[in-house]
This record gives structure tokens, sequence and C-alpha cells, in this order.
């Protein structure tokens, strides 16, 4: 496997590209959400990613809670129930920590990540569009394939939507 040292800060495998890296690509500056890839051969892949911050949070509110409720009262039935939601928060940012790569693209297509850390490598052709849908209290990017939506908010990519629905029709119409 390939490694890529991103800024001092991170060490992150070179996924789900194993081409040879470009050696100016280690000089580049670390952005919080996006990793960009440069290949020897000339390509780029851009990869965005759920921020360290995000599991943490998860992590730590389950923690504030369980200490709240035996701090209420030891009542069994309280602690059952915190240490319940305990559980699914670790769960949860588990999969914020084994999958953190939640999109990645290049000019040949892009790849999400669903459920618990399942890949799908979509080819361009295949994507009928990619949008952010603005909503009154929410904004997510929508990356449509006809029969599925797949559904990514800022807090997954850990980026502006705006600035990744840009890049992503960039390299769709690099790649088309």
């Amino acid at each position: 496997m390939t490694y890529v040292s991103v800024g001092v800060r991170r060490v992150l495998p070179a996924f789900p590209w194993t081409r040879p890296l470009d050696p100016r690509f280690l000089s580049m500056p670390a952005c919080p959400g996006l990793v960009t890839l440069a290949y020897v051969d000339g390509t780029t892949a851009v990869q965005w990613r759920v921020p360290v911050k995000v599991p943490v949070a998860k992590l730590a509110a389950g923690l504030v809670l369980l200490v709240a409720a035996f701090l209420i009262g030891p009542e069994p039935e309280r602690l059952v129930v915190a240490g319940a939601v305990l559980l699914g928060l670790a769960a949860w940012a588990a999969r914020d920590l084994l999958a953190p790569v939640r999109l990645a693209a290049d000019s040949g297509g892009v790849t999400v990540v669903t459920g618990f850390g399942r890949r799908h490598r979509l080819a361009w052709p295949e994507v009928v569009r990619v949008r952010v849908d603005a909503r009154r209290r929410s904004r997510l990017l929508e990356v449509d394939v006809g029969d599925t939506l797949y559904v990514f908010s800022a807090y997954d990519l850990g980026a502006d939507l705006d600035e990744v629905a840009a890049r992503l029709e960039s390299l769709r119409t690099a790649g088309a």
C-alpha cells in the first residue's frame, strides 16, 4: 500500500489508487477535509474525509451523557439507557475512524462510501448530476446515479459543499 504524507499531521493510504505519486505533492500544505493526490503520470485525484474532530465530539458527547446520568442518580434504568446511547455513538464514531474517506474522485469517476465502509466506484457516464440541495436548515451534496442518490453533509466531507460540487463537476467534464 502506498502512503502519502499530507502536511505534518496526517499519513493517509492512497485509496483507491496505487499509482506512483509525484514527489512535489509531499510539499503541498494540508487542507482540512480535502486531500489532493498528484501522480507521476500527470493525473490528479481528490478525496474528502471526515474531520477528526467529528468522531471525537461523538465520543465526548456519549461520555458526558454517561457521567451526567451517573451523577444525577445511579438508577439502573438511567445508566442502561446512557450506556446504550454511548455504545451507539461509539459505533457511529468508529465508522468515521475506520472509513474516513467518504468521497474520492478522479478523471475516470467517483468513489462513494456507504454504510460502515462499503465503497462504490462509479464512472462519470453513470453520474446523472451532482448538486447541492440547500434547504431551510440543511445543506447536502447529492450525487445522483439515476436509481440511487448518494447524499453527503459538510460533516461527512470536511469541506464546503459548493466547492466540492464545483470540483466534482470540473473532474466530470475533464473525464467526459
